[in-house]
């Protein structure tokens, strides 16, 4: 099987999932009178993209607490490490 054959079906493939996707979407959502309820329990549910985007940016960053520890644990060993030393020069 040639390049083109591999690189043509994959691109058909993906043409097909995302327009059975976009099918799904609509599909999905109800067609009654009170769409405005079913909004509104939306709006409950989902945040907008731009606040959902601003939370995983915050999440993905190490807070300061993180750093302060690492820092207390890296004077500890190097205390223990010091104590060691001395203790084998007393031997």
């Amino acid at each position: 099987m040639s390049w083109t054959r591999v690189f043509m079906l994959t691109l058909l493939t993906t043409i097909l999932i995302l327009t059975f996707c976009s099918v799904a979407r609509s599909a999905a959502v109800r067609d009654n009178t009170k769409a405005a309820d079913s909004t509104g329990a939306a709006r409950k549910v989902f945040t907008p993209e731009s606040d959902a985007s601003n939370f995983l940016k915050r999440r993905s960053r190490r807070s300061t607490r993180y750093y302060e520890f690492q820092a207390e644990q890296r004077v500890k060993i190097t205390a223990n490490e010091r104590w060691r030393e001395k203790n084998e020069e007393q031997r």
